[in-house]
């Protein structure tokens, strides 16, 4: 009889075990969120969610509708189209659940709250093909390798330091690699602040967008990555703690977490 191919939880466990420690000891509590909640789109309307995002191609596409076309309720837009401000709203990129796609996600200053826009930038035919093979800029690329080689003051500098010509996906890349290089450098609670600012910016967890679990999940992977490349592997409890931990900056629960990992094959 042939052996049974795990299933995806499994093959999880197998590749992170801290995580199914963390999930099993309640090491992540539910919390409130105490930031401002974000304003709705009217539903349905395009940008409301990682599932409906505006469809443009490109990046300067992309900014244009966030600094001129978008609205907020109030029927404004406080950016008054300029391109460089709808940049700096950009908080992340996350896949669409029916697609390959990376879909960015915007956070507007709207009179009533902060809007989360969803922006697809892959909308034409040039853009997608950018979405298969090696699309990864070279900054990253030197990112990745020096935290590879255990260069991780080099990594925190060039993250800490991101200008605003910086790629988007080093840029992006930074949200985790930052953290995890500061847990490797021993500042785990500069680490911890550093999220919890990062996740207050993003939209809250719920079946529309899962960011601030794939920020925290991926960073402690990261972690373990480099720990067992310096021959220190972290131990289940220990990674349950920092996802624990983690978890709490960006007020997310088990079940936030939970959902997120029933979702996605890799993290």
């Amino acid at each position: 009889m042939g052996r049974s191919r795990p299933g995806r939880a499994d093959r999880r466990r197998q590749r992170f075990p801290w995580l199914g420690l963390a999930l099993s000891l309640g090491a992540l509590g539910a919390c409130g969120s105490s930031g401002q909640k974000a304003a709705a789109h009217p539903e349905g309307a395009g940008g409301s969610s990682l599932a409906n995002p505006v469809v443009r191609c490109g990046p300067e596409e992309s900014y244009r509708y966030v600094a001129s076309e978008f609205r907020c309720p109030d029927g404004k837009n406080p950016l008054g189209g300029d391109l460089e401000a709808a940049r700096r709203t950009r908080r992340g990129s996350e896949p669409h659940p029916e697609n390959a796609h990376v879909i960015d996600i915007y956070r507007v200053a709207c009179a009533s709250g902060a809007a989360h826009v969803f922006v697809d930038m892959y909308g034409c035919e040039a853009y997608a093909k950018r979405l298969v093979g090696d699309a990864q800029s070279a900054e990253l690329k030197e990112l990745v390798r020096r935290y590879e080689a255990q260069e991780f003051d080099a990594v925190a500098e060039e993250c800490s330091n991101a200008s605003t010509k910086m790629p988007a996906d080093e840029a992006s890349e930074c949200m985790t690699l930052l953290p995890a290089s500061l847990v490797m450098l021993g500042r785990p609670e500069a680490s911890i602040r550093f999220l919890g600012q990062l996740c207050s910016e993003m939209p809250e967890p719920s079946s529309l967008s899962d960011i601030r679990a794939h920020i925290v999940i991926r960073t402690v992977a990261f972690v373990d990555h480099a720990r067992k490349g310096s021959a220190q592997p972290l131990d289940n409890e220990e990674g349950s703690r920092l996802l624990g931990a983690f978890a709490t900056a960006c007020e997310l629960s088990g079940d936030d977490i939970q959902r997120y990992v029933q979702k996605h094959e890799t993290l």
